[in-house]
């Protein structure tokens, strides 16, 4: 299928996408890249999860682990639906003074 190999594009960043369970899941490093231009997406994650307890626990709940189309073949990647990805930036929003900076410390 075609749009398995798909990336959308926002703010001038490619995002990975694939489809799954009838849904476009995104890589999640991805959007955490083009949302906070952290030049570490994977430890702007950790220190999410680590600062909230609750995104923690029930991450292996709402990311999952699927194959990837990538420029090197198809990898494993951490992927959520737009669902997921819309309700934890909204959460996010909600700490207000508590906002990561580009590294995922708080400022």
């Amino acid at each position: 299928m075609e749009q398995e190999k798909s990336l959308a594009v926002f703010r001038g960043n490619q995002i990975r996408r694939t489809w799954h369970n009838n849904e476009w899941n995104f890589v999640v490093e991805d959007v955490v890249l083009a949302l906070t231009n952290s030049k570490d997406p994977k430890q702007y994650i950790q220190k999410m999860k680590q600062r909230d307890e609750e995104l923690s626990k029930g991450w292996v709940q709402i990311v999952h682990t699927l194959s990837v189309y990538t420029q090197g073949g198809i990898q494993k990647m951490n992927c959520a639906n737009t669902q997921v990805l819309l309700l934890q930036k909204l959460s996010h929003l909600s700490y207000g003074s508590q906002k990561l900076d580009t590294n995922g410390c708080r400022r």
